[in-house]
């Protein structure tokens, strides 16, 4: 009880005074005490400008609660911020179990394929997304214009025709 008190001073300390280091040092502190206490490392990979250490922050909370999708997001990000794709391909994977309606995590995994030189992957992600939830107009443009790069112009043309007949108004 007492860490939860304390990280919730953390908390308090970071967004309501802006006081980022008083937030890092109970954080810290919390840590030294608890070494597997994930909103600390969460929090703290969060707040860290250190790649690395803000990477390896970020990888402790995810392992040590990997069903928590605010800490799976975050490693995510951290992998693909270290240039890490690999591993991020991994962990997006992860995420599409943990919320497979979650539109962000189809938007990033297709983004991610799509910087690694995999298009035809990233128009797989956003095929399956569709097919989970059906036309979203932020990823159907972004599979427009990835069918477009790859010259696949009749789909894009199928595509950009069913679009325009699901929402005729969106110019």
């Amino acid at each position: 009880l007492a860490r939860t008190y304390r990280h919730t001073d953390a908390v308090r300390h970071l967004t309501i005074e802006g006081d980022t280091l008083a937030a890092r040092n109970i954080w810290l502190d919390i840590l030294s005490k608890d070494s597997t206490y994930s909103p600390a490392l969460y929090n703290l990979s969060r707040t860290d400008n250190n790649r690395a250490r803000g990477l390896e922050y970020a990888r402790r909370a995810y392992l040590s609660d990997s069903t928590n999708k605010w800490y799976t997001a975050n490693y995510a990000r951290r992998l693909i911020d270290s240039r890490n794709y690999r591993e991020a391909i991994h962990i997006y994977q992860h995420m599409m179990r943990l919320a497979p309606r979650d539109i962000e995590t189809y938007h990033a995994f297709s983004l991610l394929y799509n910087a690694m030189g995999m298009p035809y992957s990233a128009i797989s992600v956003l095929d399956s997304a569709e097919l989970r939830m059906g036309r979203h107009p932020y990823l159907s443009a972004i599979k427009q214009g990835l069918l477009l790069e790859t010259r696949q112009y009749d789909r894009a043309i199928e595509a950009g025709e069913e679009y325009i007949e699901e929402y005729p108004y969106d110019i």
